[in-house]
C-alpha cells in the first residue's frame, strides 16, 4: 500500500510540475493527450479544412499548395521540442522539395508575436502559417506537439502522421522511400 501511495504521489507531482503558465490550459491536462490521439484525423482519410493565415495575414488553404505532397508541421514557440524540430525540418527542406514536398509550419495555441520573435531569432526560412482562431488545431486534434501530417495535395488524403518529438528523421526516411517507389 505504501508503494502505491508513493507512486501515485510521484505521478501527480510529475503532472503538476509540468504545468507552465505559458502553456495553454487544454494542453496541460493529461487526459487531452489520450482524447486527441484517438480523435485525430486518420491515415487515408481526407484532411479537415484549415483556417490559417500567413505571416502577412493573408488567408491560406491547402488548395494553394503547388506540390504533389504537403507536410503540415504544427508547432508553438513555448514548445521546446518544436523549437528543436523546426530547424531540423528546415535543413531537410531542399531535399524534400526535390521529392515534390512543400512544408508549411503552422503555429498553434501561441501568441503570434512570440512565434514571430522565434522565427526571426532562429532565422528560419520555412513557410509559416498561423492558426489564430484555434480551429485548425482543434480539427486536427493537435496534441502532443510537435505534430506532422503528410498529405497528398491532389486528393487531400492523409498519407501518414507523426506526433511528438524526434520524428524528423523518420519523416525524412518515409518521404524518400515513398517517392523512390513511385
Amino acid at each position: 500500500m505504501r508503494n502505491y501511495l508513493i507512486l501515485t504521489l510521484a505521478i501527480n507531482l510529475f503532472f503538476v510540475s509540468n504545468i507552465r503558465a505559458d502553456v495553454p490550459k487544454w494542453h496541460q491536462h493529461p487526459g487531452n493527450w489520450f482524447k486527441n490521439v484517438f480523435s485525430s484525423p486518420k491515415k487515408g482519410k481526407k484532411t479537415p479544412d484549415i483556417s490559417v493565415v500567413d505571416i502577412n495575414g493573408t488567408s491560406f488553404s491547402l488548395q494553394d499548395a503547388e506540390s504533389q505532397y504537403v507536410l503540415l508541421t504544427f508547432w508553438a514557440s513555448w514548445c521546446s521540442f518544436c523549437k528543436k524540430d523546426i530547424p531540423e525540418i528546415e535543413k531537410l527542406r531542399d531535399s524534400w522539395a526535390a521529392h515534390d514536398v512543400s512544408i508549411y509550419a503552422i503555429n498553434v495555441h501561441d501568441d503570434v508575436d512570440s512565434a514571430k520573435e522565434f522565427i526571426e531569432t532562429a532565422d528560419i526560412q520555412l513557410e509559416f502559417l498561423f492558426d489564430v482562431d484555434g480551429k485548425t488545431a482543434k480539427r486536427y486534434a493537435i496534441s502532443p506537439l510537435p505534430a506532422n501530417f503528410l498529405i497528398e495535395a491532389e486528393n487531400g488524403k492523409i498519407i501518414k502522421k507523426w506526433k511528438g518529438r524526434g520524428d524528423v528523421k523518420k519523416i525524412d526516411r518515409f518521404i524518400k522511400s515513398m517517392t523512390e517507389s513511385e
